[in-house]
């Protein structure tokens, strides 16, 4: 007998849903939706109105096909909901004949079945025939046999990737290039084989050798003479080098190459050793030692002992210590006096350096022979310095005379025009321009200058007989070890006094720094009194000097000994500068009047900013409340409220009358100017909105008031006012957002 089913798998239903016209008294046709209504036994059919459910024959009849008739008078927008079950019989029993299907067979939940086929070659690879079981066989014997005529197979080939099983793929001992060999390449370019040795043997192209793991190492093993393995040397993958843990060792007259063109060479000869720079290299050969005040030693074997033959000194500046005297064609050192004598063997001319115990000496004994320092200069010889010994030994600089380190002065340096007791007195320190020979004076670096009342030092001027400088710059580095050092402060030729930087753009007092620019201001009071600094900005008044602004950096009072501080921003209004902003210590800003933003007018000032909670409640005429959650949020700024009110009413302390509910406890009382009206969006859950046409709810805010009314709301509705009794007891909730003016 027919039945409805309980699940998808048995029985199918169909909701179709109307929105019918003002007087409509049977539904039927397409739906809202574009469903056609149909079914075929008025039984399986259920009737809704407005979500309530219509009792059939009574409130409504299906005795015309595929219509819902009879109904009462329906009012616009009202909503009937169909819903049709479908019916089907199920066959239980057994077949006594064969069966033809027509269509697939479906066993279960698995794929349909179209067919039966019986092909030994599974041609027709189908995904919904099956096998006979001679089919079947005739296949899998087939596969076998192929199987084993892949040993007989001179040229077999797989047909996917070879899974070895766990098992090893094994090759004889190779006795040529034809048998028992793993080859690679159209043409067997790559072998690899054992022969009693092993073997990688390529033919064709270059040999790589690659890693392709990130950060991992090629590892050259082999035997340690012991008979385990050792590490000879690696491909080190991280540190992009390669490194030996063995010594090496290369043949006489083969050689170590460095260097594009193996510019440096390395090698034994069969008698000798030699570090020697190619003939066709470029650049010096340079033995460098980075090891901040390490030598360079020369050793070798003088009769069986080892000896330390040259010293090249870093700590004293590469100073060269000898372990024994040094004889040349034309130059002399000996332990004794003189030191050393440089000897011209054509004319006998002698020049010597002694060392008497005190004092060392350079003696050019030819009569007015001078002592001559020269060089190359781009390719051309220069005379740098000449000692003139017919001139007293007057010396003569090429150019400008630069030392390469500081000119040691053991005593003070004193100088003076003048050595007469009290006489004014004054001193120069020049330098000569970049124009030199029309600027002839040179520019003043410092002067200094002293009378009866004063002892005054000028930097860069102050003097009408030399040039001034065009800015002065302070350099300081972080260490003793730095050179050049970063400026710190600059004055310039505008009168400029810059703070760690050039000053483009400042005014008259700038900071700049590549990072964070500093000023430490230090009020050195002590722990038990307020430390504070202060800068002012003055100017002139019509009488004296004034300010007329000043900030201050404070301990709060009170906080003497803490580390807290405050800014206070004071300004003048025709008067004593007073504190219009704080800053306090704990990140607060506050503003004595009103803050203006966008603009000078009233329109502009924010006078007032606030945010807090405050607690809502529900009200309505002999009703009780329990709340689980009753919450509300807001902020102010200037005359705007903006709020966030939660209520969820739970349990059974919740006492509903048919009396309208409303929300009150707002944070502050709405504007009292007319016309100015609110209404809020009130999202409710569990309640029960029944006035016609209302679709949800809305809140209410009148002038003059911290209550809001609620109304159900709707298109084309009256908004009636909600009752409290058509709120839930049991996890009913109200949640409302909005903004008003105070």
């Amino acid at each position: 007998m027919p039945y409805l089913g309980k699940s998808p798998s048995q029985a199918v239903r169909r909701r179709y849903q109307y929105v019918v016209s003002a007087g409509a008294t049977s539904v039927s046709g397409s739906d809202a939706n574009g469903n056609t209504l149909l079914f075929s036994d008025g039984e399986y059919v259920d009737v809704y109105l407005n979500g309530v459910k219509l009792k059939a024959d009574t409130d409504y009849n299906t005795s015309t096909a595929n219509t819902i008739a009879s109904l009462s008078a329906l009012a616009a927008s009202d909503e009937i909901t169909v819903v049709v079950y479908d019916t089907f019989g199920v066959f239980s029993g057994t077949f006594s004949n064969d069966v033809t299907i027509g269509g697939n067979l479906k066993l279960g939940t698995g794929s349909s079945v179209s067919d039966i086929k019986d092909e030994d070659n599974m041609a027709s690879n189908s995904a919904t025939a099956l096998s006979t079981q001679q089919s079947i066989k005739a296949y899998v014997d087939s596969t076998v046999a192929a199987t084993n005529e892949v040993v007989e197979d001179t040229s077999p080939q797989l047909g996917g990737t070879l899974d070895t099983n766990g098992n090893l793929i094994q090759f004889g001992d190779s006795g040529s290039a034809t048998d028992d060999r793993l080859q690679f390449g159209a043409s067997q370019d790559l072998s690899i084989y054992h022969d009693g040795h092993s073997h990688i043997l390529n033919n064709t192209g270059d040999l790589f050798i690659k890693s392709g793991a990130d950060d991992r190492d090629i590892i050259f093993q082999s035997d340690d003479g012991s008979g385990g393995l050792e590490t000879y040397f690696y491909v080190d993958g991280s540190g992009k080098r390669v490194i030996f843990e063995q010594n090496t060792r290369i043949a006489d007259n083969f050689y170590a190459a460095f260097g594009s063109d193996a510019d440096l060479r390395i090698f034994h000869d069969g008698s000798n050793s030699y570090i020697k720079q190619s003939s066709g290299a470029t650049g010096n050969l340079i033995i460098e030692q980075d090891l901040t005040d390490a030598d360079i030693l020369f050793k070798g074997d003088d009769g069986g002992s080892t000896i330390t033959a040259l010293t090249l000194d870093m700590s004293a500046a590469g100073a060269a210590t000898f372990n024994s005297s040094i004889t040349a064609d034309a130059l002399n050192i000996s332990q004794g006096t003189p030191l050393i004598t440089l000897t011209d063997t054509s004319s006998s001319a002698t020049t010597t350096i002694t060392l008497d115990g005190v004092n060392t000496t350079i003696d050019s004994n030819g009569s007015d022979g001078d002592i001559i320092f020269k060089g190359n200069d781009g390719g051309s010889e220069i005379t740098a310095l000449t000692l003139d010994m017919s001139d007293a030994g007057a010396a003569t600089f090429n150019a400008g005379a630069s030392f390469s380190s500081s000119i040691d002065i053991t005593g003070d340096i004193l100088t003076a025009n003048n050595n007469t007791d009290d006489t004014n007195k004054e001193a120069h320190f020049l330098a000569r321009q970049y124009d030199s020979g029309t600027e002839t004076e040179g520019f003043q670096i410092l002067q200094y200058f002293a009378n009866s009342s004063e002892n005054r030092l000028d930097l860069g001027g102050a003097s009408s007989a030399y040039n001034a400088v065009t800015s002065i710059g302070f350099h300081t580095a972080s260490n003793n070890t730095t050179r050049t050092g970063s400026e710190r402060l600059r004055i310039t030729s505008a009168g400029k006094v810059i703070v760690g930087g050039t000053g483009a753009t400042f005014g008259q007092l700038g900071v700049e720094n590549a990072g964070d620019s500093q000023i430490d201001l230090f009020s050195n009071v002590g722990s038990g009194t307020i430390g504070k600094c202060e800068i002012f900005f003055s100017t002139d008044s019509s009488s004296d000097h004034v300010s007329i602004a000043s900030i201050v950096a404070q301990q709060p009072s009170g906080d003497q000994a803490s580390r807290k501080g405050e800014i206070l921003f004071n300004v003048s209004d025709n008067g004593g500068p007073a504190t219009a902003m704080t800053v306090m210590n704990n990140g607060n800003v506050h503003i004595a009047n009103n803050l203006n933003i966008g603009g000078t007018g009233s329109a502009n000032q924010l006078d007032d900013y606030e945010e807090g909670t405050f607690t809502p409640a529900l009200s309505s005429t002999g009703a009780t409340f329990a709340y689980t959650h009753q919450k509300g949020f807001y902020t102010k700024i200037g005359n705007a409220v903006t709020f966030s009110i939660n209520f969820q009413l739970d349990g059974g302390g919740n006492s509903f009358s048919s009396n309208a509910v409303e929300i009150t406890g707002l944070p502050f009382t709405s504007a009292n100017v007319s016309g100015q009206l609110y209404r809020f969006y009130i999202y409710g859950r569990a309640v029960n909105v029944s006035g016609t046409g209302a679709t949800g709810i809305a809140g209410v805010l009148n002038i003059n008031s911290t209550t809001i009314g609620i109304l159900e709301s709707g298109d084309n509705t009256l908004g009636y006012q909600l009752l409290s009794n058509q709120l839930s007891s049991s996890s009913g909730q109200l949640f409302l957002q909005g903004t008003y003016r105070v």
